[in-house]
């Protein structure tokens, strides 16, 4: 027999799986576990996880959330910068490759 309410669904969820699994689960638990893995693809993007939830205020969202990013914004910052410099290596080279003076100003320039 299905549970008819959500609480019902709630904590028939949150048995089955603490009968099945071990552990002890809750629905907010998962609802935090999803924020927290959206967040790790999309640093930053506390407005979705607000709108998600289901919070009336972004400063909730914030207060709960804020941090939780900050290894995944680190990471695409790191991507980032390397990539720069990935590039900065490929043009570097390609203007080496042309001559020695290829990166020199002409006779006159300065």
């Amino acid at each position: 027999d299905w549970p008819r309410s959500s609480q019902g669904l709630a904590t028939w969820l949150s048995n089955t799986i603490s009968r099945e699994i071990g552990i002890d689960f809750n629905v907010h638990l998962a609802r935090h576990f999803a924020a927290w893995n959206f967040l790790r693809q999309n640093p930053g993007h506390y407005e979705a996880v607000r709108q998600i939830l289901g919070h009336k205020n972004i400063q909730t969202t914030m207060d709960y959330y804020v941090g939780l990013d900050v290894d995944a914004a680190a990471r695409r910052f790191d991507m980032v910068v390397l990539g720069e410099r990935q590039a900065s290596r490929k043009i570097a080279t390609h203007a080496f490759r042309k001559g020695r003076g290829g990166l020199r100003a002409k006779s006159g320039e300065r």
